[in-house]
């Protein structure tokens, strides 16, 4: 299922830059976290984008269809890093990226400042799009979207009327934990604790 959301991701993309593109060719830069704490994602991204550029090895509308992959590792000074990269020696029309909240912060006011759209592809946090930024786009549900099925979820059908939120110590980990507690105490629940945790938890 990852896959298939994201070849129809980059099908969606290459569409809607398909008449912004001059040289007949859409150049796409991808900032996945292809190593790091965020790689199961980012591989499974990967592997979704080459099932779509095999789709479409003949094009799309007459246009060729580049790609250039960088490792942004889901860290934000890694993704920073990339995406500089991928401004500088590819010219891209659109980036794909990042999956990590903190990352995709990172990377959308150096896209934003290049007029680059940035496609987030998995990113949760509601900062990402309620910045003001003009050139990010979501495809992806945020927390505040995913809080009140889980939520009524736990309340309706579990039974649940006390809940511990244990979430990482991130953008996304934050976010996710409040949207649940905001819906979840709507409904008549109580959190009873919240607990964050670091990334490198092992």
């Amino acid at each position: 299922m990852k896959l298939a959301i994201k070849a129809a991701i980059f099908a969606f993309a290459c569409a809607a830059l398909a008449a912004q593109a001059q040289d007949r060719v859409i150049r796409i830069g991808v900032a996945m976290p292809i190593s790091g704490p965020g790689s199961y994602f980012g591989v499974m991204g990967k592997e979704g984008i080459d099932l779509a550029l095999e789709q479409f090895k003949g094009g799309v509308n007459g246009y060729r269809l580049q790609v250039q992959y960088e490792d942004s590792a889901c860290s934000p000074l890694q993704a920073t890093n990339a995406v500089k990269r991928v401004l500088d020696q590819f010219r891209p029309h659109i980036v794909i990226g990042e999956e990590c909240s903190d990352a995709s912060l990172a990377i959308a006011p150096i896209l934003e400042q290049a007029k680059v759209p940035q496609l987030n592809a998995g990113s949760v946090t509601m900062k990402l799009t309620e910045s003001g930024y003009k050139y990010v786009f979501r495809i992806f549900p945020s927390a505040e979207q995913q809080g009140p099925p889980l939520a009524r979820n736990a309340y309706d059908k579990l039974k649940a009327r006390n809940a511990v939120l244990l979430y990482e110590k991130t953008n996304a980990g934050q976010d996710s934990a409040d949207g649940f507690e905001k819906f979840f105490v709507a409904a008549g629940g109580k959190i009873v604790a919240r607990i964050d945790f670091g990334r490198d938890l092992n």
